[in-house]
């Protein structure tokens, strides 16, 4: 019986793999990617899924994730947000069709994936003639293939289905057309359940965005007035009425994670928050570690890839315009969104792993953006296209 499991789940592996490339191939030029680019791209990926895989064994949200499925005894008992939402997920393929450890993460992985693809069509399709480029290389090309974003991006988990729904969610809001606008309420439905402070902080974007053409249109100024007053109910209601306070919950965390953080920062990758400021924290969150700090080959080689995310950034600033981001809604809405989530999520950061899981959230954004910011030179608009 066990030899017919392996067999059977083997099968299905090679399966899934075939059908990933397949598929993925015959629809390469769709997705405005190489031959070349494309088997790379392919390798590396499933490459950085086995390594994840072989990390996650002993210890880690996966192997949580996949225990607890295991165990429970009702799927309806395991519906929840975040963390919740994936062991919901997860439950019929480990219960029913009974897939392994491996096989979910080479399932979660091929979602990804093609989320990777889609991060390619964006950043093809917004490719000026002279793109922003280090040593002849394009930053996007750099981006695209860097190993530490395919590894933190593959396990089974969260973070696999955010950067395939951010990716196709931010696809259809910079080429928009009204067919697509059920199916961005949907991804949104799917982030909410996932990560749901993404969807706060795209709306807060978009409130932004409302707020600096107030002045210069009524009905986005009414609509901002609207949105103040509401706010300002919710908060009272919520102060008053249920006792929650948003900032006394605010510091409330801080001490928390303050607290949890000195306790293991002996370990080496845990930071005392309190220690800094917020523009400090920032760039701890992007580019942490360095090389000084770097206390295993690990985080030697994370630091170095950081190393070439502050060459890029640095980079794409000395052509970045405030005025082309500001030509368009959705690059308007994105970039407004990229400092919330910088700031609100640096804010809290205790430990250097799970900052380099997370800014893998918000690099593709920030690429985006400065690929954007760089067709200052041309004249046409992203939302043309269908």
């Amino acid at each position: 019986m066990e030899l017919v499991y392996l067999l059977y789940s083997f099968i299905l592996k090679i399966s899934l793999l075939l059908f990933v490339f397949t598929y993925g191939y015959i629809k390469r030029s769709s997705y405005l990617i190489s031959n070349t680019k494309f088997i790379l791209l392919f390798i590396i990926h499933f490459g950085m899924c086995i390594v994840s895989w072989m990390l996650s064994r002993e210890s880690s949200d996966a192997i949580t994730y996949y225990n607890t499925a295991m165990s429970s005894g009702s799927w309806s008992s395991l519906f929840g947000t975040g963390a919740s939402f994936i062991k919901f997920i997860i439950y019929p393929f480990v219960k029913y069709l009974k897939f392994d450890f491996l096989l979910l993460f080479i399932l979660f992985s091929s979602i990804s994936f093609y989320g990777f693809l889609i991060f390619n069509k964006i950043l093809m399709k917004l490719k000026s003639s002279k793109p922003i480029s280090i040593l002849g290389i394009n930053i996007a090309t750099i981006v695209l293939f860097l190993p530490g974003f395919h590894l933190w991006t593959s396990p089974m988990g969260k973070d696999s289905l955010t950067l395939f729904l951010t990716m196709a969610l931010f696809y259809k809001m910079i080429f928009l057309n009204k067919q697509k606008i059920i199916s961005i309420v949907l991804i949104l439905v799917g982030l909410f359940f996932i990560r749901f402070y993404i969807v706060v902080y795209l709306f807060l974007g978009l409130t932004l965005y409302y707020a600096i053409n107030a002045l210069k249109k009524t009905k986005y100024f009414l609509w901002f007035i609207g949105f103040v007053i509401i706010i300002t109910a919710i908060y009272f209601i919520a102060k008053y009425k249920f006792n929650i306070d948003v900032f006394e919950y605010i510091e409330n965390k801080l001490n928390f994670v303050t607290r949890y953080a000195v306790r293991k920062i002996d370990l080496g990758s845990y930071i005392n928050p309190k220690d800094y400021n917020i523009f400090q924290k920032i760039i701890i969150y992007l580019f942490g570690p360095d090389l000084i700090s770097a206390q295993n080959l690990i985080q030697r080689y994370v630091a170095i890839e950081n190393i070439l995310l502050l060459i890029i950034i640095i980079k794409g600033a000395f052509s970045f315009s405030f005025k082309q981001i500001f030509k368009n809604v959705t690059m308007t809405v994105l970039f407004f969104y990229s400092i919330i989530f910088l700031f609100v999520n640096a804010y809290f950061i205790y430990n250097l792993g799970l900052a380099n899981r997370q800014k893998f959230m918000i690099i593709p954004v920030i690429i985006i953006i400065l690929t954007y910011s760089n067709l200052k030179k041309q004249s046409f608009k992203p939302n043309e296209y269908k």
